[in-house]
């Protein structure tokens, strides 16, 4: 008898069609056609998995984490086991790229192409958008991957420790326990859903996904996408709200800079309307772009600092003191274990899940100990087997 995983959606929702469902009635796969599960996290909750497949994944979100364990039960054989110690061997002897072991970190992290709130996050790597020749070999070309966005401006970081302070005091005077419940820095997470949609927002159908979000419109023409220098402007100057990093279509995929579609994305103030995303001096076409962006993040200046963003991102600076001190906390809502139904009041625990929602979710926290640097020496470990995000489309 042939085996298979049957998934029925609750009633109103879509559950597509999939191997041998129709259209509204659920879906199933044949188990043989599982190659690895991925247990993922839904809403800061450990209830979600991943069902990697030939073509692509499913991200499934059952409604417990005991619900999830029985699913599990089931496929012994399927669950891929955490390899961090593994690949990070591989990446320290030079046997994986840069732009591999990110990716390895991500699924290890919980990140899923299937869920824009947890979509795999990238550093921004690049400072340098105006030169007409980009110089790899110059620490000035790249960004401080040792400290957050919004401080790699020395100059910028007393506006986001006085909020962490001014907030830390409203604590201890005893505001709301929504507000109160952990002092931060940002307003929300370096990657979000909003984030995400803003760089593929020229793509389908990320456009229809950025519309549904935006209550059916595009974003004023300043804000929406429009060039890369602009962003890093934007990010590391002119806005204390926006903090984000990238997404891994900025390193290999050129077609999201062009405006195909035709998209009507209004004009900025200066005039200018906005249409495809203006390229830097230094590349001729967004091709060019994606070419040089990926050498960028394989640069030996980025191999030798990526130790301190991983430190920030997934490991021990990611809470506690060390964040504190490195600048990088965010609000309570976007890290593992903030449970919005624990709050007393109705009002804040309907606001709770909404930010949770929508502020963006903290990776899985991998490391708890600096992270060690590259060290080419080293002997290349066995290949690893762990499964990294898998696109949607």
């Amino acid at each position: 008898m042939r085996r298979a995983i049957h998934f029925v959606p609750e009633e109103g929702a879509d559950g597509g069609a999939g191997a041998g469902g129709e259209e509204g009635e659920g879906t199933w796969w044949a188990l043989e056609a599982v190659r690895a599960v991925a247990t993922r996290r839904w809403c800061l909750q450990e209830r979600a998995v991943e069902l990697c497949l030939a073509a692509r994944a499913h991200l499934l979100a059952f409604r417990t984490e005991r619900d999830r364990a029985a699913f599990l039960h089931h496929l012994p054989h399927k669950v891929e086991q955490d390899s961090l110690s593994e690949a990070m061997s591989q990446w320290r002897s030079g046997a994986i790229t840069n732009w591999e072991y990110l990716m390895r970190l991500n699924g290890l992290g919980g990140r899923s192409y299937n869920d824009l709130m947890q979509y795999p996050v990238l550093p921004f790597v690049l400072a340098e958008y105006s030169a007409r020749v980009l110089d790899l070999t110059d620490p000035a070309s790249f960004r401080d991957l040792s400290r957050p966005m919004a401080v790699q401006r020395k100059h910028r970081e007393r506006h986001y420790i006085d909020t962490y302070n001014d907030l830390a005091m409203a604590r201890r005077e005893g505001c709301s326990p929504l507000v109160a419940r952990q002092a931060h820095h940002y307003a929300s997470l370096y990657s979000n859903s909003g984030g995400v949609l803003h760089y593929l927002v020229r793509l389908p159908p990320f456009t229809e996904l950025f519309l549904n979000y935006q209550d059916n419109n595009f974003d004023m023409p300043d804000r929406t996408f429009h060039s890369l220098a602009t962003t890093w402007r934007l990010i590391t100057n002119d806005s204390p709200t926006d903090v984000k990093e990238l997404i891994p279509e900025l390193f290999y995929l050129p077609e999201l800079f062009h405006n195909n579609e035709g998209l009507d994305l209004g004009v900025r103030q200066c005039g200018l309307g906005v249409d495809s995303v203006e390229m830097p001096a230094w590349a001729a076409d967004a091709r060019l772009f994606v070419l040089l962006h990926r050498q960028a993040l394989e640069a030996a200046l980025v191999t030798d600092a990526l130790p301190h963003w991983i430190d920030l991102v997934f490991g021990y600076k990611q809470t506690g003191q060390a964040a504190i001190d490195a600048i990088n906390v965010f609000p309570a809502c976007t890290y593992y274990g903030f449970d919005p139904q624990a709050l007393e009041d109705e009002v804040d625990r309907t606001a709770a899940a909404a930010m949770v929602r929508t502020y963006g979710q903290a990776p899985r926290q991998l490391l708890r100990a600096p992270h060690p640097h590259a060290a080419p020496h080293l002997p290349p470990p066995a290949p690893a087997h762990a499964p990294v995000p898998t696109r949607l489309l």
